[in-house]
């Protein structure tokens, strides 16, 4: 009886497998770094989105609400007392719900803000 040994005879095969492994790998690790620099550079701007939105729901909290009631207050006393005439108070009245209306809308924007980096934080 003749003993043959069994030899590949195609190692490409094999090597090339390793290969494509070796290759998926770089690239997985490839992903996974991008992905990581898109996380960070999304959570950087998110940062910035809730300081800004919070300097503006400060600044209407603190100025912007007083000066909305303010501005209708003295229209309507100004009006009442015949003063100024209806045109100049309903546009005085206008810019009062529109201080309030960009209020509100720092506020939503503000909460967005901290919808977001919950988000990002998996939280």
């Amino acid at each position: 009886m003749v003993r043959r040994e069994q030899l590949p005879l195609f190692k490409t095969g094999q090597s090339a497998r390793v290969k494509a492994a070796l290759l998926q790998n770089k690239i997985s690790e490839s992903n996974v770094q991008q992905t990581q620099i898109q996380l960070t550079s999304a959570y950087s701007q998110a940062i910035q989105q809730f300081n800004k939105q919070q300097l503006a729901v400060k600044y209407y909290s603190s100025e912007g609400l007083q000066l909305a009631n303010s501005l209708r207050n003295s229209a309507s006393r100004s009006y009442q007392s015949g003063d100024i005439g209806y045109v100049e108070y309903l546009q005085s009245t206008r810019r009062a719900f529109e201080i309030q209306t960009a209020s509100l809308a720092a506020l939503r924007d503000f909460n967005q803000s901290i919808i977001e980096l919950n988000f990002l934080l998996n939280k």
